[in-house]
């Protein structure tokens, strides 16, 4: 990690996750691009928020690693052109399971999440057409 970003891909991703798991809003900050939006379908609902809000909401109540509940993050897949790149995870927070996909973007030597979409697997788009 360096003081703007990271170095690597995976420690983004790992840096992504552990920042929902712990609800840390800082080391989120430091993973997403200031300008990044997130959207996705919470169980059958459209849900959109620019990062200030998706950190308020993830860091509103206990964090999953409070609780004690499992850390699980998979990385499904991972598409790299040059300095864009796309990653696919499975990862569970508060006995929900996620499928998200990250786009991202390296500059000045270090990568940034610049949007989110995510979906839980069994959310029927209904709100967004």
């Amino acid at each position: 990690m360096t003081a703007h970003g990271f170095e690597s891909i995976d420690g983004l991703v790992e840096a992504y996750y552990q920042g929902m798991y712990a609800a840390d809003g800082e080391l989120l900050r430091r993973a997403f691009d200031a300008s990044a939006r997130i959207c996705g379908f919470f169980a059958d609902r459209y849900v959109e928020a620019d990062l200030d809000q998706f950190i308020s909401r993830l860091t509103s109540g206990p964090s999953p690693q409070s609780l004690g509940q499992p850390y699980h993050l998979e990385v499904i897949t991972t598409l790299t052109d040059g300095s864009i790149a796309t990653v696919v995870v499975r990862d569970s927070l508060h006995g929900m399971t996620f499928v998200d996909h990250l786009s991202l973007i390296r500059g000045d030597k270090s990568w940034k999440i610049v949007s989110k979409s995510y979906t839980t697997p069994t959310a029927l788009p209904t709100g967004r057409g």
